[in-house]
């Protein structure tokens, strides 16, 4: 019986090209549907247990309403308003400073606020009285 040799791997093998690794945003994911997180909602401010019923309802409303329609209509519908703020308040513990904060209409005076990753909406306030952005209490002018 012979013994065989191991055949030694060149360089290039086994290495994951580097394109492969970098994180893009791509179209799929502006065609694609949301889904929320409450992994990162507040647990001090702007809470969901604050809600009254109607309220609530208006609120699951809303997340119907998103859920069927892709990120690239949610950004032009205008009863939802979704657009980036710069919020008055921390971001709750383990949000990363480098996240984009985004407003969602729920009805003209309530809103909710979070940040996306890929498909996912993840949920931070849920604001019934603008603490999270009080500069919305004076009607925002659209660019």
């Amino acid at each position: 019986m012979s013994k065989r040799k191991l055949k030694k791997p060149s360089p290039r093998e086994g290495k994951i090209p580097k394109k492969a690794l970098e994180l893009r945003q791509s179209s799929y994911e502006e065609d694609g549907r949301p889904t929320f997180s409450f992994l990162h909602a507040s647990d001090n401010d702007c809470l969901l247990c604050e809600w009254q019923k109607d309220e609530l309802q208006q609120l699951v409303a809303t997340f119907k309403k998103m859920e069927v329609l892709t990120w690239k209509e949610i950004w032009q519908h205008p009863g939802l308003d979704l657009h980036p703020v710069e919020p008055s308040k921390p971001l709750p513990p383990g949000v990363s400073p480098d996240v984009t904060v985004y407003s969602i209409n729920v009805d003209e005076k309530k809103r909710i606020y979070g940040y996306r990753a890929g498909n996912v909406f993840r949920l931070l306030w849920f604001d019934r009285n603008h603490e999270v952005c009080p500069y919305h209490k004076v009607k925002r002018k659209r660019a």
